[in-house]
Formats: C-alpha cells, structure tokens, sequence
C-alpha cells in the first residue's frame, strides 16, 4: 500500500526510520478490516469533533507546551510521578512550554540547554494533591491567559502530553476557548489511548492479527469466582501465573503466582491468599482484570518503538527494537540498549510489530507507541514471539531515544544506551566517573558521542543516556557499571 506524504515537517524533532516494514496488499486489506471492526464497536476511538472544531490530533511547527505526569496511570504513587517529572524537558526546544510542579532545578535545566537542546519557556505550577498537572493547569487563568496569547501569535499552538488523557484535551479545548485559533495535540483521542493501553483489548487485537501463538495463555474476568476457577485451571499445565490490572504500567499492576503453591493449599486459603493480594491492588468484583500465563523459556524482552503519523503522512515508523534491561523478581526498568538478534529475527519482529502499529493507525491512533514483547526459545527451536501490552505513551525508551536523534539525526547501528538506576543511601556508583574514564564527556551541542542526563543529578532516580557508541564500547561500559553495583 502505498499512502503519499505531504512534504512538511510533522513533528518537532527527528524521526529516524530503523527498518522498513511493510506487508503485502492482502494483509493491509485485513489489517483495515479488522480496524473497521473495531471503529464500529466504539465509534469514539476515532471521532475528532468531540472537543470543538479548533481540537485535533497533530503537530504544526509553533510553540509547543511539554509535560510528563505519571498521575494519569493507574497504581503510579505520588513518589514516582515527580521523580520523572522533569524527563520530557529533553524534548522541548527554545520558544516552548515546559510544565511542572516540582521545585526548579536551574542547574539541571542549564545542563540541557548547554547541550544545545534548546531554552524553553520552564513554569511551575502549584498543583493541588488531587490534580492532574493538566487539570492544575486549565484551571489556573493566568497561564491559560499566556499560552492563548502564544497561539494567537503564532497561528497555532501545539501540546505533547506523555499520555493523551481527557485532561489533556480539556486544556487544549480551555486554550482554544481563550484564544479562538487552533490546538494541537500530539496523541490519540482519550478513547483510542484508553484502549491501546488496556493489557485486555490489546491482546484481543494481537489475536484478530497474529493469532493465538502470538500471546500469552490470556482472559480477561471480571468476577473473583472467575478469577479463581481460570487460575486453578491454568495451575494444572503452567508453571507460573500472572494476575494483571490491564490498564496499569511498569509492572505495577502484574501478581505472579506459583502453581506449585496453588496446587498445595486448599481452594478456602487459596481464595484468601488471592484475594488480599488482590486487595494490595485495590482490584474489585466487577471491574476488569487480566489472568494468564507467565510465560517460561524467556530469553529477552524487546520493545519496539515507533513513531504512528496521523494517515496522510505516511505509514507507521519503525525507530528500533530495542533490548529492555530489567532486574529484581518485579522485572524493575533498568536500562535499555538496540538489541543485537539476528537479521531474520529483527526482521520478525519489526514485520509483527508493523502490522499492529498499522492496525491502530486505520482505527485512528497517532503518536508516540512502543509495543513490548518477550521472546521465549526452547531447546534450539526457533524464538517465539509473544505480544505482552502496548504503551499509548512517552516512556523510559523513547524519551532518551529521541532525545538521541536530537544529535544524531542518521540512523546510529548501537546508540543509544539507556542507563536508569533508583539509587539510595546504600547504594554507591559514581556513573559520571565510569563514563569519564572509558574517554566520554556531556554531550554538547557541536558533538554526536557523549552522554546526557535527563532528569536532575538531585534526584532519586539516575537517568542517563549515552550516544554514539559502537556495541564493543557499550558492553564494556555496561559490564563496569553492573560490577560496580554488584
């Protein structure tokens, strides 16, 4: 299929093509078809009249307003949503907005801003406990004064949310109210991304496209009758479970569960033992929860990231499959490197992962996705790819991802490497020094090789991102910082 791109720009930073994954006509008539299955079940996926004629989906070169908060997804606490408040300001450029309601940090934002990524417009909000940042700020008039006065001057203004969420929308039509030109917002509707994040209704599509050998052993229960018959069925010929709020993130929302332990307590305690943690969850009789299979033979848990342009722009981008570095029985994100699979591997999977980007395309999505999987292989056997969820939103690959193409807008075979740490009183690494040592500096505005934080050295969480590296170089490097934290 081939869909002409209008010749303008479409985005404020670099979008660097990785592989070119494209299908034969007959799948692109089933991949719309099945779209259009979904279109008429929930007509509001895709219906763009919903916040006023003068709000859209979409991007246009003018000043654009960033925010990163975490508050909009399930289970997230307090803690965590401001430690990574700060990690989107990589991405906004000189005359842009940044949003937060944490303290200023001026070093950390003269850090980036020497590293040439530009001066934005940084405002802190004084945000109420139970406010989204988005609400704290259509609520607040004086801001909302400002940013209408930037769009009427330039035509337009444009908002990147990390997740687009009824709020978000809310401030773009509060913008567009004021200032009576058009808002943009660069992600899907609100319906379209509750959806794509919902663990349940993405493994029914990955089913509609790949069929049952792409996922998980997965059903989607609402009763804890039901809940408890589907665990004690699947304990019989699995040796691990999983228990997952679907529209939770990072883990969050996953209990794992041995069928060992379920098949040796009686179905009373087992009722119990499920049921308060289920509780910790805050799950209740009625709502939707996902049961199935934790999947066994694991070699590796790639993500691929991609870029979905609104249909007149082109089809889906493929900007890498990347390896995702986790620790700890949970599976925390530590890091994250381009995986190094073989040519016939990658090729799979970014074909797979093409199909079901395209897919959400047809029924409307737009924006920032990446869609994670596990590869399982037994004995010599060819892996086997299994779809686990999809993130309808920035995360902790496609932020420094990006924020890499900002320098190195070719396509790099190994950059770049994704190192994130929570560190505590008991835990010493000096990451600077590694980095300093193995010949690597901050990257600056006249060079491609070096590193970069993204959120402040003060705070609890150490994310860096290194760029221009060969594959030799970050092994090494990656070898060094696990001795030392070992």
């Amino acid at each position: 299929m081939r869909i002409e791109k209008k010749k303008r720009k479409t985005t404020p930073w670099p979008i660097v093509r990785s592989c070119n994954s494209e299908t034969d006509q007959e799948t692109y008539e089933k991949l719309s078809s099945i779209a259009r299955d979904y279109r008429n079940l929930e007509p509001a996926i895709s219906r763009q009249d919903l916040f006023g004629p003068l709000v859209n989906p979409g991007w246009e070169s003018g000043p654009t307003i960033y925010f990163e908060d975490h508050r909009v997804v399930d289970l997230i606490p307090e803690s965590s949503a401001q430690s990574y408040e700060y990690r989107m300001l990589g991405l906004a450029g000189d005359e842009d907005f940044f949003l937060t309601s944490l303290r200023r940090d001026r070093n950390f934002e003269q850090s980036l801003s020497d590293s040439g990524l530009g001066r934005p417009n940084i405002i802190r909000l004084n945000r109420k406990d139970d406010e989204t940042l988005a609400q704290t700020a259509y609520n607040n008039s004086a801001l909302i004064e400002r940013l209408a006065e930037a769009a009427k001057i330039a035509g337009v203004i444009n908002i990147v949310p990390y997740q687009s969420s009824p709020d978000v929308w809310h401030l773009a039509k509060t913008i567009a109210d004021k200032s009576q030109t058009p808002v943009k917002v660069a992600g899907s509707l609100p319906v379209m991304t509750l959806c794509a994040n919902d663990k349940i209704w993405f493994a029914g599509l990955v089913r509609r496209i790949h069929g049952d050998r792409a996922i998980p052993v997965t059903q989607g229960l609402t009763s804890k009758a039901a809940v408890m018959q589907n665990v004690l069925d699947l304990a019989q010929n699995h040796k691990h479970l999983v228990l997952k709020l679907p529209a939770s993130a990072g883990g969050m929302g996953n209990i794992r569960l041995s069928s060992e332990i379920i098949q040796n307590i009686s179905k009373d305690a087992l009722y119990s033992y499920i049921s308060d943690l289920l509780g910790l969850k805050d799950w209740h009789t009625g709502e939707p929860l996902l049961v199935g299979v934790w999947d066994s033979h694991v070699i590796d848990s790639p993500s691929v990231q991609i870029w979905v342009p609104k249909l007149e722009f082109g089809l889906p981008v493929i900007e890498g499959v990347f390896e995702q570095i986790v620790a700890g029985e949970q599976g925390t994100f530590v890091g994250a490197r381009r995986a190094q699979y073989s040519l016939e591997l990658t090729k799979k999977i970014c074909r797979e992962a093409f199909d079901i980007s395209f897919c959400l395309q047809q029924m409307g999505y737009y924006g920032r996705l990446s869609l994670d999987t596990v590869l399982i292989q037994r004995d010599d056997l060819p892996p086997i790819i299994h779809w686990i969820e999809a993130n309808a939103r920035w995360g902790g690959v496609s932020i420094p991802m990006t924020v890499a193409n900002r320098f190195q807008s070719e396509y790099p075979s190994h950059s770049p490497y994704v190192f994130q740490r929570y560190l505590n009183e008991e835990t010493e690494l000096d990451i600077e020094k590694i980095l300093n040592d193995n010949g690597l500096q901050t990257l600056s505005s006249d060079g491609d090789k070096g590193y970069i934080y993204l959120l402040p050295k003060s705070g609890n969480v150490k994310l860096v991102t290194l760029v221009g590296l060969s594959a030799k170089k970050i092994n090494a490097i990656q070898k060094e910082i696990n001795a030392n934290l070992n």
